[in-house]
């Protein structure tokens, strides 16, 4: 496939109508494929039809279950698609037998026709006969525990529910959720026995508790560890003697284990010391066997992009320091703009648990088409975990910079309380295909050798990530948009490299780096504020591979307040990208669209490590 951009030809309307065409031409294909409309192929189709005595809802409800479960069969078996009718039918059945008892169809029958062709062609017709009968519904449910366990009130399950298995199943997992929140049992062995009983079409369950002894943790111990210390285990672990016992606890505490990243695997054993005194709970020894992974790491990457030439980054990172999972990081890189060298240490469980404090140190000059400085940073923050999702973290930085603007030199000494709050519910850092993200940061500075320079800085940030996996290509649509303002100063007393600028690899593509907003001799200002929204469409082939159609908007505005979407300036343009174990390799070809003469290039090209966001 041959794309053709003419950037001075194409309007941002025109361009962005025909971004949106190929996006609904690519969906619908996607949509007729997870349809099982094979449209360029001669394989047996179907029909079904459906007799039931339910009502118009439960009918439509049912028959639409029967079509998807077929639709999805032949998505995961494509073979099917061209087998000869005979064959194919006896695994449709079973598929259709088997979604009637899920739903609750215990007495359904299922036939079926071959038409229009032979029982062994691979184009023939197969009509499917689906006579539901009366959906089962719940008559009874009963409760065989040991006398000390008390039955469980208001399971998600009830008489007069239909018998179908995923709410069976559901109300099998709630019950083990209230025996384990509320009993120290050793083993909670839950099964289940349904009655079917065909003259009502109802249903008999019985829940049933095999006897076990309670129980509490006794000795935690670990082995196999070499580097890490005893007193972090056993912090991490959580687990108290004399508590009570639960298995929940100890899966998690394996995970949190694994998760510390200094380990590669992690097992335990269970040594139940019974008690023969039936008012004294038994002793649960707990054994964990670690497997500790190579702490230090070198790394080196290349980067590369049409405004910024060729990048490299260097680094070493040690994961284990002092025996307690302190980090140390190494970096150091270089492009045509920037050159640098970073330092950072954390050190987990700050005072409590969820808690992380990072120092940094940071030396930088950058030499952009706006500014060129040198600056040094270091700074300490505090970062807490509010939840699984959710972050918030707040510090102490202190700056010093030598920025020359339109050949006057400045220098800067500043002081700032950087703080942030996060929500993430991507499913990846670096490839996220589902959930969302939002975060925003509220930084104030102030110059401790000039009385003048005062100013707040404060950025917010949403990515929204969807994905059709079942679809052909497995399409991702993503989306972000971000903003931001400074206050408390005017544009010119704001140093240049804490301005807002837009334009790049990681803003608006097929645009140079910091070049969209107000410009002195083709050089940028910068802002006070800014606003952009990005979009994409990634879609996945030939394994690994991967095609992405992306538009990018934004703009630098001199203004406190941005302006959204007015003066935006925009990109589009196609990508390629190479999915790794570790991340995608990235390749963007970006075309200005509102392209400016005698500024902007015709194209940009940006190669790295990671999605666009």
């Amino acid at each position: 496939m041959l794309f053709k951009f003419k950037a001075p030809v194409f309007s941002s309307a025109a361009f962005i109508g025909y971004l949106i065409y190929a996006a609904l031409l690519l969906g619908s294909s996607a949509s007729a494929h997870a349809l099982g409309l094979d449209i360029f192929s001669n394989t047996s189709s179907y029909t079904l039809t459906l007799n039931s005595p339910e009502s118009d809802s439960a009918r439509k409800a049912l028959e639409e279950e029967l079509n998807s479960r077929l639709k999805e069969n032949l998505r995961y078996q494509p073979k099917l698609k061209t087998m000869p009718a005979r064959r194919r039918v006896k695994e449709e059945v079973e598929v259709l037998e088997k979604t009637l008892t899920s739903m609750g169809y215990y007495s359904g029958e299922v036939n079926y026709r071959i038409f229009h062709g032979q029982a062994e062609d691979d184009n023939a017709t197969i009509e499917y006969s689906v006579d539901s009968g009366a959906q089962y519904k719940v008559s009874k449910i009963a409760f065989n525990f040991p006398k000390h366990v008390a039955k469980p009130s208001n399971i998600p399950l009830q008489t007069g529910d239909a018998v179908k298995a995923q709410s069976v199943l559901g109300a099998q997992a709630f019950i083990e959720n209230y025996i384990n929140d509320n009993y120290c049992l050793y083993e909670i062995n839950l099964s289940y026995n349904v009655t079917l009983h065909a003259s009502k079409a109802g249903a008999d369950i019985v829940f049933t508790l095999q006897q076990s002894p309670d129980a509490l943790f006794g000795e935690i111990s670990f082995k196999g560890q070499t580097s890490i210390k005893l007193d972090y285990l056993t912090r991490q672990a959580k687990l108290e003697p004399g508590t009570c016992f639960k298995r929940k606890q100890v899966d998690e505490t394996r995970l949190q284990l694994l998760q510390s990243n200094l380990l590669v695997s992690v097992d335990y054993k269970y040594d139940l010391n019974p008690s023969y005194n039936p008012d004294v709970a038994s002793k649960v020894d707990i054994t964990f066997h670690l497997n500790e992974r190579h702490h230090r790491t070198v790394k080196t990457g290349l980067n590369y992009s049409t405004d910024g030439g060729l990048g490299m980054q260097v680094g070493w990172e040690h994961r284990n320091l002092f025996g307690s999972a302190e980090n140390l990081s190494l970096d150091t890189g270089f492009n045509e703009i920037s050159r640098f060298a970073t330092g950072r240490y954390i050190l987990p469980r700050f005072i409590i648990d969820n808690q992380d404090l990072t120092l940094r140190s940071h030396f930088e000059r950058e030499t952009t088409d706006a500014y060129d400085s040198t600056r040094a940073e270091g700074s300490g923050i505090v970062a807490r975990q509010l939840g699984d999702h959710t972050s918030a973290e707040v510090g102490l930085a202190l700056t010093y910079a030598d920025i020359v603007e339109a050949e006057q030199s400045e220098t800067y000494n500043l002081i700032s309380i950087p703080v942030g709050f996060t929500y993430d519910y991507r499913n990846s850092l670096l490839n996220a295909t589902r959930g969302w993200m939002f975060n925003t940061s509220l930084t104030p500075f102030a110059d401790i050798s000039k009385q003048d320079t005062r100013f707040m800085r404060w950025t917010a940030t949403t990515s929204v990530y969807a994905s059709k996996t079942d679809w052909a290509m497995s399409p991702t649509v993503a989306l972000r948009v971000s903003t931001g303002s400074i206050s408390g100063a005017a544009l010119n007393d704001v140093p240049a490299d804490q301005r807002f600028y837009v334009g790049g690899g990681g803003s608006v593509r097929g645009y140079s780096y910091q070049s969209l907003g107000e410009l002195t001799e083709s050089e940028p200002d910068g802002g006070k504020s800014f606003g952009e929204v990005s979009a994409e469409l990634r879609t996945r082939f030939a394994g690994n591979w991967g095609l992405v159609l992306f538009l990018d908007g934004g703009y630098a505005y001199a203004s406190e307040a941005p302006a959204f979407g007015h003066d935006f300036l925009w990109g589009a343009g196609l990508g390629l990208r190479y999915h790794t174990s570790f991340a995608p390799i990235r390749v963007d070809f970006g075309f200005p669209l509102d392209k400016r003469e005698g500024i902007d290039d015709s194209f940009q090209l940006y190669i790295s490590i990671g999605q666009a966001f």
